[in-house]
């Protein structure tokens, strides 16, 4: 890709100052260094690990576009008819094979497993652990309420911590906890979804109770109102 001269110019100066010497901090603005990532001139997360900006909104915003998710609604709450389409049609564009969370949107640690693998699992750190910030911006607003209940959240850092040991190699173990937080996520983003259709269908069902029961009491009153009507007449019933 070819630069233009100011580009080029904030790159030698980025490269003079944190390239050559990794721990001197410099004074780019975040949006610079950004800038520089997403035209892919420059490792994305190593400049974010660099500047300390993990947590920034700007690299939070970019994390996302880079991230191959659908970018959930704007929607804290699914209050509307219109909320509810959006949300499910979110949550079936999130439950497609293809989209997978990838390791750059979560912190991982390691450590040593107590699981299978005999002699290795004391040499290597094979065991996964997952943390991932309920407020990132690629997880619907929505589903916080139902994350917030769910056993792997973690009030003190308001987030979802998952581990895994199951497999002999980290990157089996990584592989699982992304799966884990994946469903946990899926599952919390349709929990009210679910729950409405499932209001508006015991609702069909009451009035469809309803309609039956008022069918049914007409037909006993006409049949009331026929035998009354055949006794004035001193018919009787017929057999």
């Amino acid at each position: 890709m070819k630069l233009g001269n100011n580009l080029q110019k904030e790159r030698d100066l980025y490269r003079r100052e944190v390239v050559a010497d990794p721990a001197r901090k410099s004074h780019l603005p975040s949006s610079t260094m950004l800038a520089l990532a997403r035209r892919q001139q420059l490792p994305l997360f190593w400049v974010v690990k660099t500047h300390s900006l993990l947590y920034s909104p700007s690299f939070r915003r970019l994390r996302l576009i880079h991230s191959g998710l659908p970018k959930p609604p704007e929607l804290s709450a699914l209050a509307t008819e219109s909320d509810h389409v959006e949300a499910l049609t979110w949550v079936k564009d999130f439950a497609s094979p293809q989209n997978k969370i990838k390791r750059e949107l979560v912190e991982l640690s390691f450590s040593r497993s107590s699981g299978p693998g005999g002699q290795n699992v004391n040499k290597v750190n094979t065991k996964a652990t997952l943390r991932c910030p309920i407020n990132s911006s690629w997880i619907p607003r929505w589903a916080a309420h139902a994350l917030v209940k769910n056993p792997h959240y973690v009030a003190s850092s308001h987030s979802l911590l998952i581990t895994s040991s199951v497999h002999r190699s980290q990157s089996q173990n990584i592989e699982e906890c992304l799966k884990k937080l994946h469903s946990v996520i899926l599952q919390a983003a349709s929990d009210d979804i679910q729950k409405t259709a499932s209001k508006e269908q015991q609702e069909k069902v009451d009035r469809l109770k309803k309609a039956d029961n008022a069918r049914r009491k007409t037909e006993k009153m006409n049949r009331s109102a026929t035998k009354q009507h055949r006794k004035s007449n001193g018919r009787g019933w017929d057999y």
